[in-house]
């Protein structure tokens, strides 16, 4: 699930004992209503980054429909205001942990999203250099060219590499939103 293949006949799991992470999920899990985003892809690949002040937009929205917003990554990501901040402050488990109770994961073409697949988590994932039809998964929504498309609508689309920047965040709230007023 390391992005080595992309067949979904399959679906892999990672295998997690939460009895290990109990005061973990009791504090930041347990009867919690919160969407997980992934802002970043690093300092390796800044071309999959997107915007900072849209990720403060978006974070400002999301909160206003009632949802804590965790953040995870690495110290490399930027850090925004509005959210409880986990970047480089959990291990591997602990984040996959956020993921795998999150209402939804919201991020760029990365780590979180095959850690999401693999949790059945939905999740909207941004999209700029990478064609989404080689990782986006079941279950995923892909944001490129400031339009959103389900897996399934993929195969039969051209895609050119965008800019992630042409991506608005009305763009990806609503794609958030039909998310969650589906799985509310």
């Amino acid at each position: 699930m390391a992005g080595v293949l992309n067949e979904h006949k399959n679906h892999q799991a990672i295998s997690i004992d939460e009895r290990e992470y109990k005061d973990f999920l009791r504090d930041h899990v347990e009867n919690k209503k919160y969407l997980v985003i992934q802002s970043g892809a690093g300092a390796w690949f800044q071309e999959k980054n997107w915007d900072q002040n849209k990720w403060l937009h978006l974070v400002e929205e999301l909160k206003a429909m009632g949802y804590a917003v965790y953040h995870i990554g690495t110290q490399d990501n930027a850090p925004l205001e509005g959210v409880v901040d986990f970047r480089g402050k959990t291990n591997i488990y602990e984040s996959l942990l956020l993921v795998k109770h999150a209402k939804l994961l919201i991020g760029v073409n990365s780590f979180a999203e095959q850690a999401a697949w693999v949790f059945n988590v939905p999740s909207v994932i941004l999209y700029g250099p990478t064609n989404p039809r080689y990782s986006l998964n079941p279950g995923q929504v892909a944001v490129f060219s400031n339009q959103a498309f389900e897996y399934r609508d993929l195969y039969n689309l051209p895609y050119q590499f965008q800019n992630m920047n042409s991506i608005e965040v009305k763009t990806v709230l609503k794609a958030a939103s039909t998310i969650l007023n589906q799985v509310n």
